[in-house]
């Protein structure tokens, strides 16, 4: 008797796969987390726009499921052209179910999806630095698994919703705009970047629009934007979790937090808890533009964010972004993920033939 299977989630598994998800904790320096999707993983997990298949491992003797990965395909700007991408993403296994070899068996059941399509030629994928076990085991190239070629940071910056109550903020205009309108607005600035989405008027941005309340900024004449960001809200289908902190952490919880309510700091909670966050979409500025423009549209974000009774917003940049060093140093907490082009065929990362432009990976669908 086979006891692991690889197939293709549907429907039927939505539950399974959300009890994964609560079953595999993630470790930082700072907390032990989960990444949920209550009440419904396909809802959160499978955005407009985006062609998403998702390998489902079962044990058959327990009839469970034991892990899961997700490959996405979608539209999106490389060198300035639109490309077929994929995206390799939410790799999971329950903690006891590891060490049996199936991530190497799932990647082979995600190449035969590979083979069976004729786009992409290549994907991308991030792994949370700090990881070393499954960095190793996923770069090794054995197995079967594919050629990982590492380009850069991408970091979640966590900003305190009053971490810029004393920035001074360049003297611009911002226009609020509606989804549709966010479409034109970034046509000029979206092929300046590596993997920005190509998006159309019914698509994920009208999704963030109707479903995770989405507001969206600019600066700059119509022409000619100079900055652009939104602010949406997922937690009624995504939770980031705080299981636990580490025992430094837990000692200092009382001392930390008498000195955050001085400063109007977020306090450090009892877990389990919520995270009280939004997130940043869409944080683009013109390539001809000064870093700070950025900090005109981000402190509309951040007022949005306070309106939402959240305590951070989160935004994601990779590190050639040119606000990265800007923004980071708002940033309370960041997590830090290394970003990697995959391959089953491309062994020579100078063979993915992309420019200098920066890389783009937008946090509110990862």
């Amino acid at each position: 008797m086979v006891r692991y299977t690889f197939d293709i989630a549907s429907q039927a598994d939505d539950a399974q796969l959300r009890n994964v998800l609560r079953h595999t904790p993630m470790r930082t320096s700072l907390a032990t987390i989960t990444y949920e999707s209550e009440p419904s993983f396909f809802q959160s997990s499978c955005p407009a726009g985006a062609d998403t298949d998702v390998i489902i491992c079962r044990d058959t003797v327990r009839d469970v499921a034991v892990g899961f990965g997700c490959r996405s395909i979608r539209t999106m700007f490389i060198n300035g052209e639109e490309s077929q991408i994929g995206y390799l993403s939410s790799l999971r296994c329950i903690p006891e179910y590891r060490n049996q070899g199936l991530v190497a068996r799932g990647y082979r059941a995600m190449r035969k999806l590979h083979n069976s399509t004729e786009q992409p030629r290549w994907y991308f994928s991030t792994i949370l630095e700090g990881n070393q076990l499954a960095r190793k085991l996923l770069t090794s190239g054995r197995a079967g698994l594919p050629f990982y070629h590492s380009v850069g940071r991408f970091s979640t910056f966590l900003i305190p919703v009053n971490a810029m109550d004393k920035v001074k903020v360049p003297e611009t205009n911002v226009d609020r705009v509606e989804s549709r309108q966010v479409v034109n607005e970034i046509q000029a600035l979206g092929p300046q970047y590596q993997l920005f989405p190509v998006y159309n008027p019914d698509g994920w941005l009208q999704q963030c629009e109707e479903h995770y309340a989405g507001k969206f900024f600019v600066t700059g004449k119509q022409s000619a934007r100079q900055s652009v960001m939104g602010v949406i809200d997922q937690r009624n289908v995504k939770q980031l979790v705080v299981k636990s902190y580490p025992r430094w952490l837990q000692l200092c919880q009382l001392p930390l937090n008498c000195w955050y309510r001085m400063r109007g700091q977020p306090l450090i909670h009892k877990p389990p808890y919520d995270f009280k966050y939004v997130t940043a979409v869409l944080p683009l500025v013109d390539c001809r533009a000064d870093a700070n423009s950025i900090l005109t549209v981000l402190k509309s974000v951040i007022e949005e964010g306070k309106q939402r009774h959240a305590e951070y917003v989160a935004l994601g940049m990779h590190e050639s972004h040119k606000s990265y060093q800007l923004v980071r140093k708002l940033s309370k907490h960041t997590f830090d993920t290394e970003v990697f082009l995959v391959s089953w065929q491309i062994k020579q990362q100078s063979s993915f033939g992309l420019d200098g432009r920066p890389l783009y990976l937008e946090l509110g669908w990862l």
